[in-house]
């Protein structure tokens, strides 16, 4: 049975298999190949700068869920104060994780060349990547306006309705955001 490398390995495989196609420049090779070498130089350091920014927001959002801020708070009024001040640090962080992940699977070599079909078909474009996510966004942002409408409700009528709907979108946003980690930590991490 063939063995799967370790995932910090699998990193510089897929590097290695998706460079090696591209033609290596030597003295007196034609400017299109040495065009080709540069851009895909140029795709791998803006890899790496979405990937870099993607951990720098998805630490800053964990970081601050363990800190708790609003432990604080007794009142609804300073409960409701402080859960809408994280949800705003929350929101943009996400937004900052969610652009560079979104950046991450816009990258393309350009080539135009058809991959050729695995066990499981043909892989994606990059904007059919781009696609799926925008897709699963759009019905993630449904889920989340339907789950913490449902946690207002809850408890409609009374103080903790504006606050419980406020944990839950930061919780939602929160869980989102570590989901997505989770499923792209090939593209995030490799």
């Amino acid at each position: 049975m063939p063995t799967v490398p370790a995932p910090r390995f699998r990193h510089a495989l897929v590097l290695l298999l998706t460079f090696a196609a591209l033609p290596v420049t030597v003295e007196g090779q034609s400017s299109d190949k040495q065009a080709a070498q540069q851009r895909a130089t140029a795709l791998y350091a803006q890899a790496v700068r979405f990937q870099k920014d993607a951990a720098a927001a998805f630490q800053r959002e964990m970081d601050r869920e363990k800190a708790d801020l609003c432990r604080a708070a007794v009142s609804t009024r300073e409960i409701e104060e402080c859960l809408g001040k994280e949800n705003e640090a929350a929101t943009a962080n996400y937004q900052a994780y969610f652009e560079a992940l979104h950046s991450l699977l816009a990258l393309t070599l350009g080539d135009g060349g058809n991959p050729a079909p695995g066990p499981t078909g043909v892989p994606l474009t990059a904007p059919e990547l781009v696609k799926d996510l925008d897709t699963a966004e759009a019905a993630w942002r449904k889920y989340r306006e339907a789950q913490c409408r449902a946690a207002f409700d809850l408890y409609k009528g009374g103080t903790a309705a504006a606050p419980q709907e406020s944990f839950c979108e930061l919780m939602l946003v929160r869980n989102h955001m570590r989901n997505l980690e989770r499923i792209y930590s090939v593209r995030l991490h490799n």
